[in-house]
């Protein structure tokens, strides 16, 4: 069983090294679910078409992906 004073420490001093740890998530939906009211510039990932999305201030258009 671990010490959870000790594994606190260990965060504790490697985000003083390194800095906060943060994570970007992209917002996620499917067709039906697509935001509303949303600003021109908003993407986010379509599930149910398997693309990134982007609304251009009119329409949801497909935003090409590459394999990296």
């Amino acid at each position: 069983m671990r010490n959870p004073q000790i594994i606190s420490r260990k965060i504790t001093a490697t985000q003083q090294l390194f800095g906060p740890i943060e994570q970007k998530v992209i917002p996620s939906w499917n067709i039906a679910g697509r935001p509303k009211n949303v600003k021109k510039g908003t993407f986010g990932f379509n599930f149910q078409t398997n693309h990134l999305e982007y609304w251009n201030g009119s329409a949801w258009l497909k935003l090409p992906m590459k394999k990296i």
